[in-house]
């Protein structure tokens, strides 16, 4: 069987570059050996001592020594993962176990990853099967390295990408398609899917912490709360005389009923990888601002839902219905209000976006409302002649609407609307707050009823306390949670010497640490020129070298990128960065002497350019950001610190918005 059962429910969740590089915690690289004109394997467990897992096929979560598997065989936590290389999701939650590497690191902390390409996804059993092959010729790290291009390539994963992605790793393409058709993956696949069937695997990514369920690409507090819970009960077994070697398997058997399928019920379509597993749902509140965003009902409703949600997401166009009878259904208690979360993977969002936020401002919230009704009629149909037809339909100045979906007129509500997401973690489409309290996905009426009864309830108590209905939501999210600020680090403030871009006296300084080899710092490139472009006077980028020793020609284009500096000045570097990262995709495109053409072209003194590279005169600079970022516990790449605001990987641009407001907040308060 070559399937993980049906996906539930359909996905709406943000996604995008959420990857990053970072030296290998798990085994050394070894290259595979070659006898007779054929490759011979290297197996996992032959590749790295540290990260080799003993075989335990008894387990109630069994590890193999085919498994790819980074951290100790003996750390007291297992993560054990079930992923799919063709789902949006499952990249997601690849930075996310970045993180938790670095977090933990692999003494605490061992990662297992288990295939489970969804039938449906055309492209996924054949990624599976390079992947296994990447780590049967070059250990964990090329898996880990192909996994992590592969997630950045997608949804492209024609033969080309995922050879691209071989040749990243360090794999020879031909060796791994000669492993493939010898068959000698195939049935590692299949039996990593017949574990998940029998563990009830409906969707990816699913993980298991010690035998404990965590279903979706959660946030990163999900996964800590979890690891942190079985640190806590591991150590207590480790003191009552239990060896090292046995906690995780100790706690699995413990865990051992969180292995059970769960019972089946009706599930929320949208949200993360077919469950309602991205935002973990529970009785917290959450203070989500309201102040100027689209909204119908009364104004003194005992009741606000907050709704974000994407014109293009097929599960927000599904839920309308149930609003509108939510809506009817308590016409006087209720107001619903609505921001905007256009997702990246949807190509025409932002531009219906725009055009709603155009139709408000024509025509006030109704206007608003009307649009969303329309767009969500079209939706399978959202290019501009559509969009323009709509706007007569709807009586609006077409001029000024198709003014405002080529110029983003309305940007910048949009990216407070996604700011404001990401600040309560809604991180998908369509997520909900009822008077603060999270109900995500596209849910049956029933479900938002009972919500709506409850909370009617805990409405009707305040005003007999004497709090105006009018007062009723802000004083209900008045002590709710927003989201945790990024962690913070300090490192020296830039020299002169550190290249930069932006206002020179910005209130705020992106310290970026980055590899110019690195795929994720290149995807990053374009979310810092939208941070530039959106905060034009209060910011800052600077850049710092962090070259990863396992990328062979990354600290050689860092050089070429500093002398160009030392010629040109900023503008000579930040052309020359540019052509470093184009030329980081193509074969060789960083050698020495690719370097010294780059140099030619830009006019560069060549002969001073070239003694640059060989005497080694700008080591120093790069020794002293990369002891900057050691010192930080920066390991990975790209690393940015917005003022002290660190943020690790390729997030998404709300994201990064997010640690710009909280820094430029710190920097009023100075």
């Amino acid at each position: 069987m070559r399937g993980v059962g049906r996906l539930v429910a359909g996905c709406c969740w943000a996604v995008g570059a959420l990857v990053a590089c970072a030296p290998p915690g798990g085994a050394r690289f070894q290259p595979a050996q070659v006898e007779g004109g054929g490759v011979v394997a290297v197996s996992p467990a032959s590749a790295g001592a540290a990260a080799s897992p003993a075989s335990e096929p008894g387990a109630p979560l069994p590890v193999e020594a085919e498994d790819a598997v980074w951290g100790r065989a003996d750390a007291p936590v297992t993560l054990v993962l079930f992923t799919d290389l063709q789902c949006p999701f499952c990249g997601r939650l690849h930075a996310t176990l970045t993180q938790l590497r670095e977090r933990y690191g692999e003494a605490r902390l061992r990662i297992v990853y288990k295939h489970a390409p969804l039938p449906f996804h055309r492209q996924a059993r054949g990624a599976a099967e390079l992947a296994q092959a990447a780590l049967q010729l070059g250990g964990f790290p090329a898996f880990d390295a192909f996994m992590g291009a592969v997630f950045a390539a997608q949804p492209n994963l024609d033969d080309a990408a995922l050879d691209a992605a071989l040749t990243r790793a360090g794999v020879s393409p031909g060796a791994a398609r000669q492993l493939v058709s010898a068959g000698a993956v195939s049935a590692k696949i299949d039996r990593d899917l017949a574990l998940g069937e029998r563990l009830g695997v409906r969707g990816v990514p699913a993980s298991w912490i010690n035998g404990r369920s965590l279903t979706g690409a959660q946030p990163l507090t999900a996964f800590t709360e979890l690891v942190d819970a079985e640190l806590v009960e591991t150590a207590a077994l480790a003191r009552s005389g239990v060896p090292q070697r046995e906690l995780s398997a100790r706690r699995t058997a413990l865990n051992a009923e969180a292995l059970e399928p769960p019972p089946r019920r009706p599930e929320p379509e949208g949200v993360a990888g077919g469950v309602a597993g991205g935002l973990a749902e529970a009785e917290s509140v959450w203070n989500v601002d309201v102040r100027g965003a689209p909204a119908r009902g009364p104004s003194d409703a005992l009741v606000t839902i907050v709704e974000f949600m994407d014109h293009q997401c097929p599960f927000c166009k599904k839920v309308e219905p149930t609003l509108e009878r939510l809506v009817a259904r308590y016409p006087k208690e209720l107001r619903l209000v609505v921001r905007l979360n256009p997702l990246p993977f949807h190509d025409r969002a932002v531009a219906a976006a725009n055009f709603a936020y155009e139709a408000r401002r024509q025509r006030g919230d109704e206007g608003f409302f009307a649009a969303s009704r329309a767009l969500f009629g079209a939706q399978s149909e959202l290019q501009d002649e559509t969009l323009w037809q709509l706007a007569k339909e709807l009586g609006l100045n077409l001029k000024l609407v198709q003014q405002a979906v080529a110029q983003e007129r309305h940007r910048a509500t949009i990216e407070a609307d996604q700011v404001i997401a990401r600040g309560a973690e809604a991180t998908g489409t369509p997520v909900f707050f009822i008077n603060g309290r999270l109900l995500s996905g596209a849910r049956p009426l029933e479900d938002f009823v009972s919500r709506v009864e409850a909370e009617l309830v805990r409405a009707r108590a305040l005003v007999a306390s004497g709090v105006a209905p009018a007062q009723v939501y802000e004083r209900t999210v008045a002590s709710g949670k927003t989201r945790q600020a990024p962690e913070t680090k300090q490192v020296p403030a830039p020299t002169a010497a550190s290249p930069s871009r932006g206002e020179a006296r910005a209130p705020v300084v992106l310290q970026v640490f980055s590899d110019f080899q690195c795929p994720f710092c290149k995807k990053l490139e374009p979310t810092l020129d939208a941070l530039l472009k959106a905060y034009p006077k209060q910011l800052r980028v600077v850049w710092r070298n962090l070259p990863l020793p396992f990328h062979e020609h990354a600290r050689l284009a860092a050089a070429a990128a500093l002398e160009a500096k030392a010629q040109r000045g900023d503008a000579g570097f930040w052309k020359m960065h540019a052509r470093l990262f184009e030329a980081a995709a193509e074969p060789d495109g960083l050698a020495r002497a690719q370097l010294v053409g780059y140099a030619k072209a830009q006019g560069l003194d060549v002969a001073r350019f070239e003694a640059a590279l060989a005497d080694g005169r700008h080591d120093a600079a790069i020794d002293a950001d990369v002891a900057i970022a050691e010192a930080a516990g920066i390991r990975g790449t790209p690393g940015t610190l917005v003022g002290p605001y660190f943020v690790s990987g390729a997030r998404p641009l709300p994201d990064f918005q997010w640690a710009v407001q909280l820094a430029l907040e710190a920097a009023r308060q100075r």
